[in-house]
């Protein structure tokens, strides 16, 4: 039976309980009255003891009760540590009317335990007895009214706010059993004990940076009493049991997208948030930016209640990441409190019309920043939030000489746009985490932050530049004005940064892609991505504007000819200055080639088991590779790779020829087994499965230069898929080996896909040459002249033939099989349907 629940009549009990320890207000000063003010220490004759009551200077009796055995270490300890008379006893009743008496117990939660509180009995537990002897400090005696077990919770003050009112009394009663102060109101130092992140004393916690903890929290501390060591500040348990930082709150979201709603209800479920359709039943309004005109949202408009929290997703964001929830003020999308009559009846729309959540998003723009950062690269900026009113009234255009200007003002636009995006990814992105780092809290560390946004900064400073030019040309505006000397000039800086970022784009991409995985990472990249000044772009959308902006910036600079006239100063410097900035495009798009080309060839050099040093060059790319079974084989190495599965990878320069590894082939691979049965010994198995696996998927077997190869032939009939003929000539004979594309790596009616290639390749760099396709004619021709390249050809025929019948065969055998199970399956149920109706059932006795 729990204390709480007791069968006394407790009211004078719940009356203590509920009597916290009071603070009349809520204060930022630390509260300099002693925590242990329950007690009083006085000393008596030099002997290890203390009262609580300086009147009573006799050493009061030890009863120690309860249903448990006694612990006769405690007991030993009193008597012979503390020199306490003890005397034990079953309930303790008999001592019950007696003054100078402390009851003991171990049992907290009894009938017994009840009594004597009510009573007013002073009551110690066995956690108290063993700290002293710890700390080899005086037994401090509980005073009455106020039963100590242990001091697990000694010298902290704990705030309750929360209902119902009946576990409140059990959360105080457990915190003043374990030493601790419970308070009504919050007090700096203090720990505050809730269950929803809200109210002016979860605030005052929230900024003074206190801890915010669920009535779980002491509870868990309360079976661990008995443990004199444990830690009730551990961070685990803390983290375990901090209040979630949307417990509370009824969450309603406004203009997002279908797929960002799905992940922001996970994070709304997992922090304890209730995600709600309906605007009327929210506490909190998440709109995607702080530009919300609730004219185009009726069901707000209508309803418009100030209770409701209006806050942009940065709030939602930002809560999850710091743990708690943030102030709703700081991320208001309201500049001035609304009225109840924020739209005339006059203006209001239908009240039946209702939309969900992502409906919203059709009012809300694609939005760019403050009408610069949109999709298409061109700026919304209008001229006068540009310049001061007395610099456009100095500009004077005729009306040719406009649309000149329209496009230099277009190029001007773009390009600040495109500098605020940079200063985005340096500033905002880079330098939060980078900050955070210095802080401790490394949500990635540095060299993923170098891998994402290292080559940003030189394009800043070069574009910064560009931007300062193109500003002074434009502000004081002349038809001569040569703009296209800026890139002309800054032609071979803008390949100098363009070229290391456009090398490093694909690492930026994949580093991204992989820090996304971490949780943390995630919600900080949305806190950031949540800012107003952002509008809604990503940092992906961010990462591939340098990507786009120099293609961009070319046909600038072409519309901006085409509206110059030849005679013009500017004429000259744009027809130089447009092929240097392709040239900047083009060598860093024919650089990221060549670095994709050397990536994917040492992706196959490491793939591959003992190749040899001298064929790892930065030179050679790969073009394509053939996956193989080797169905015939005449000359030096090539027989013993008969009925092996190899590859052939194609480079620019030479075969380079590797067996497949067993355990890398494909299902669709073992089919090219030619369907033989074959067993292995249990001695081979077992030494198979200890066997140590190689690394690596392939194993090296030769090269081949395109001049050894003397042709390729194919050949294919009704039976026979496909097989290739490769005669080469090497250095000590001449080799023949028989081919049979796996996984359908060549159509079995186009023998070109792989050969036409090298075909091609081999015409362009040494001599004439193609595929041959022969059929059952020209091998019986050349059986007249070369017998032994005859045989070798039909048996691989014969071979690759017999191979597509057992599969075809297995394949109907298969269906067949499954047809019968489901005549069986469909029998068996129409069985049971019968037995189980009605009719057939009989009345089991």
């Amino acid at each position: 039976m729990n204390y709480w629940s007791g069968e006394y009549n407790l009211m004078n009990l719940h009356d203590r309980a509920d009597n916290t320890d009071n603070v009349s207000t809520l204060s930022y000063q630390p509260d300099s009255t002693s925590m242990n003010d329950d007690d009083q220490t006085l000393q008596n004759n030099g002997l290890n003891v203390t009262y609580d009551d300086s009147e009573n200077r006799e050493k009061p009796k030890i009863v120690v009760f309860g249903k448990n055995t006694p612990d006769e270490e405690i007991i030993h300890i009193l008597q012979n540590k503390f020199s306490y008379p003890v005397f034990i006893s079953k309930n303790g009743h008999e001592f019950k009317d007696e003054h100078n008496v402390v009851f003991y117990t171990d049992d907290f939660s009894g009938i017994d335990f009840n009594y004597y509180n009510v009573n007013d009995k002073r009551i110690l537990g066995p956690g108290v007895v063993r700290f002293h002897v710890r700390e080899k400090t005086p037994l401090v005696i509980p005073r009455e009214g106020r039963p100590k077990y242990c001091y697990n919770m000694q010298k902290h003050k704990i705030c309750i706010n929360f209902y119902p009112k009946s576990e409140v009394r059990q959360i105080v009663d457990l915190i003043h059993f374990m030493g601790g102060s419970a308070k009504r109101e919050f007090t700096v130092n203090g720990i505050l004990v809730t269950r929803q992140a809200k109210g002016s004393a979860y605030r005052l916690a929230v900024s003074v940076g206190g801890l915010i903890l669920l009535p779980s929290w002491v509870k868990v501390c309360w079976d661990h009493r008995d443990d004199t060591d444990f830690d009730i500040l551990d961070k685990n348990l803390i983290k375990a049991h901090t209040v979630p930082c949307f417990a509370g709150h009824k969450i309603f979201l406004c203009g997002f997208k279908e797929e960002d709603v799905e992940g922001m209800k996970e994070k709304i479920e997992k922090y304890e948030g209730n995600f709600v359709e309906s605007y009327g039943e929210c506490s909190h309004a998440i709109f995607v930016d702080n530009h919300v005109n609730f004219l185009n949202w009726p069901i707000i408009s209508h309803n418009y209640s100030d209770k409701v929290y209006h806050v942009t997703a940065e709030w939602f964001w930002t809560s999850i990441s710091v743990g708690s929830c943030a102030h709703e003020e700081a991320y208001s999308v309201l500049k001035k409190p609304l009225t109840t009559g924020i739209v005339s009846s006059r203006k209001r729309v239908n009240e039946g019309v209702r939309r969900s959540p992502c409906d919203f998003k059709k009012n809300m723009s694609h939005g760019s920043m403050d009408g610069t950062l949109d999709r298409t690269g061109s700026s919304g900026m209008s001229v006068d939030k540009m310049f001061s009113e007395e610099d456009i009234n100095d500009v004077k255009v005729t009306s040719k000489q406009s649309k000149r200007y329209m496009v230099c003002m277009e190029l001007l636009g773009t390009e600040e746009n495109y500098v605020q995006c940079l200063r985005i990814l340096e500033y905002d992105f880079k330098a939060e985490f980078e900050a955070r780092n210095e802080s401790g809290e490394c949500i990635i560390n540095a060299i993923q932050i170098k891998q994402i946004f290292s080559k940003v900064n030189g394009l800043l400073l070069v574009h910064t530049n560009i931007l300062s030019c193109l500003k002074n040309e434009i502000s004081n505006w002349h038809d001569n004005n040569a703009i296209g000397r800026i890139y002309s000039y800054e032609a071979e800086e803008l390949k100098r940064v363009y070229r290391p970022y456009i090398n490093n784009f694909d690492t930026a991409c994949n580093t991204l892609n992989e820090c996304s995985e971490n949780e943390q990472f995630h919600v900080i990249l949305k806190l950031i991505e949540s800012r107003p000044e952002l509008k809604r772009n990503s940092l992906k959308d961010l990462l591939i504007r340098p990507v786009q902006r120099m293609p961009s910036v070319v046909l600038l600079l072409k519309q901006l000819l085409a509206k110059t006239d030849r005679t013009n100063t500017d004429f000259v410097f744009l027809e130089h200055a447009i092929p240097k900035i392709e040239t900047v495009v083009q060598e860093t798009n024919s650089f990221l080639r060549e670095t994709h080309d050397y990536t994917k060839s040492l992706e196959i050099f490491n793939d591959i088991e003992g190749l040899p040093a001298e064929i790892i060059t930065s030179s050679r790319a790969v073009i394509d590779t053939l996956e193989c079974c080797v169905v015939g084989a005449s000359g030096s190495f090539w027989p013993e790779y008969v009925k092996k599965n190899i590859k052939i990878f194609f480079f620019n320069d030479i075969f380079v020829i590797a067996k497949i590894r067993s355990r890398y082939e494909s299902k669709s691979n073992m089919d090219m087994s030619f369907k033989e049965t074959k067993s292995l010994s249990r001695q081979a198995s077992i030494a198979n499965i200890f066997k140590r696996r190689p690394d690596k998927p392939y194993k090296y077997i030769n090269y081949l230069l395109f001049p050894k190869i003397r042709e390729v032939q194919f050949f294919s009939d009704s039976n026979c898929s496909g097989i290739f003929i490769i005669k080469m000539r090497l250095q000590l004979s001449d080799d023949l080996v028989i081919v049979k594309p796996l996984n359908e790596t060549v159509p079995h009616l186009d023998p070109k896909s792989f050969f036409k290639q090298v075909a091609e390749h081999i015409n362009k760099t040494s001599r004439q040459f193609e595929v041959e396709v022969i059929c059952g004619e020209d091998i019986a021709q050349l059986e007249r002249f070369n017998p032994e390249e005859a045989i070798l050809i039909r048996k691989a025929i014969v071979q690759v033939s017999s191979a597509n019948a057992t599969s075809n065969m297995t394949s109907n055998r298969s269906s067949q099989f499954k047809r019968a199970l489901t005549t069986v399956s469909l029998n068996f149920q129409s069985s049971l349907n019968r037995f189980g109706s009605k009719s057939t059932l009989n009345t089991i006795n």
